[in-house]
C-alpha cells in the first residue's frame, strides 16, 4: 500500500532541511530525496495529477495523520508539469484509496470450496496471509500450490494483501465458459467478425483466444469507499473507458459522464487528474474529453503480460 504517513513526513523533513541552508542540511535534503525517488515515486497526488513527491509541504506537517486530517492536507503546493514546462497549482496533497498492485491470473475452474463467494484469493509458490489459508486442492496448480483467501472486511486485511502481493502471490479469479463467449463476441464485433462464423470456432480454439489475451493481467486491490476490499483489473477499466469514448462519439456525453463517474474510484491515482477534467469537459467541450480519455486510457498502463 502507498504509505501517506511517512511521504508527508519526509516531504516536511525535506523542506526543513532545505531551510537550514548549512552544508549538513543539504546532505540530509539529498538522503531524503533519494529515499523519496526510490520508494514513492509511484506515489500520486489526485488533484493535481503530479508524483506525490514532487509537492511542497510545510514542516509542521510531519506529525501528520491522514485520519485526523481527513486526507485534506495544505493548500500551497505547486508542481512542475514536466509536458508543458510550466507549473500546476495543487490545491492540497491528497491521495486515493489506499491500494496495492497486484497480478491478476484468470482461470477457467470452480471456485475452491475454501474460499466463500467474494473473499479474495491469492495462489503463490510459498506461504501467505489470508483469513484461511491451505495447501494444494483439488483443481489444477497455477501459481504453486501455497493459497490464502482473505476476507474483504477482515480488519487485517491490508497487512495481509500487501504480504502477498510483496512474495509475488497472484490473486485468482475465476471465470465461466458463458463469461468467455461474452468477451469473444466483444472481440468479434469491434474486429468486423460475425457471430456465425464465431460460433464455429472450436471450443478449444475459443479458449486459446481468450487465455492468450486475458489469463494474466495487471491490477490492484483497493479499498471500497463502503469498507473492505475489492480486485481491479486494469484491462476491464480500459474496456469501460473506450466504451464511454464510444458514447461521446455518439452524441450521448450524459452516459458517459454517468459509467465515468460510476467507475471513477476503481481508476488507478495516476488516472484520477484526467478523469476528472474529463467529467467536467464532456457536456461542454466532447474534443477536449476526449483528449483527456485518451491520457486516462494511456495512464492506465499496461494491462496484461506479453508472455
Amino acid at each position: 500500500m502507498k504509505k501517506a504517513v511517512q511521504i508527508m513526513r519526509l516531504l516536511a523533513e525535506l523542506v526543513k532541511a532545505l531551510s537550514a541552508q548549512t552544508e549538513e542540511g543539504n546532505r540530509e535534503a539529498a538522503s531524503i530525496e533519494r529515499t523519496l525517488r526510490e520508494h514513492f515515486g509511484d506515489v500520486w497526488c489526485i488533484e493535481c495529477g503530479q508524483q506525490a513527491i514532487r509537492h511542497t509541504v510545510p514542516p509542521e506537517m510531519t506529525n501528520w495523520n491522514p485520519q485526523e486530517a481527513d486526507h485534506n492536507t495544505c493548500g500551497s503546493e505547486q508542481t512542475q508539469d514536466e509536458e508543458v514546462g510550466e507549473k500546476r497549482n495543487c490545491p492540497g496533497l491528497k491521495f486515493g484509496p489506499p491500494s496495492q498492485a497486484v497480478t491478476i491470473r484468470r482461470v477457467l475452474a470452480d471456485r475452491p470450496a475454501q474460499a466463500p463467494a467474494g473473499w479474495i484469493i491469492f495462489a503463490a509458490t510459498r506461504p501467505m496471509d489470508g483469513t484461511t489459508t491451505w495447501e494444494n486442492w483439488d483443481g489444477p496448480s497455477f501459481h504453486g500450490r501455497y493459497y490464502a483467501a482473505i476476507d474483504p472486511q477482515d480488519p487485517q486485511g491490508a497487512e495481509m494483501i500487501d504480504f502477498n502481493a510483496e512474495y509475488d502471490g497472484w490473486i485468482l479469479e475465476f471465470v465461466t465458459m458463458e463469461q468467455v463467449h461474452t468477451w469473444a463476441e466483444r472481440e468479434a464485433d469491434e474486429d468486423g467478425f460475425s457471430r456465425e462464423d464465431l460460433a464455429k470456432v472450436h471450443k478449444d480454439h475459443l479458449i486459446d483466444w481468450w487465455a492468450t489475451n486475458n489469463h494474466r493481467v495487471f491490477g490492484e486491490v483497493r479499498a471500497s469507499a463502503q469498507g473492505g476490499w475489492h480486485v481491479v483489473a486494469f484491462d476491464n477499466l480500459k474496456c469501460q473507458i473506450k466504451k464511454a469514448k464510444k458514447m461521446l462519439e455518439g452524441g450521448d456525453a450524459w452516459a458517459a459522464l454517468a459509467l465515468l463517474g460510476l467507475m471513477r474510484q476503481d481508476l488507478p491515482d495516476r488516472a484520477a487528474w484526467d478523469a476528472k477534467q474529463a467529467e467536467k469537459k464532456l457536456a461542454a467541450d466532447g474534443i477536449a474529453a476526449d483528449q483527456h480519455l485518451n491520457a486516462v486510457l494511456e495512464k492506465i498502463g499496461q494491462h496484461k503480460y506479453e508472455d
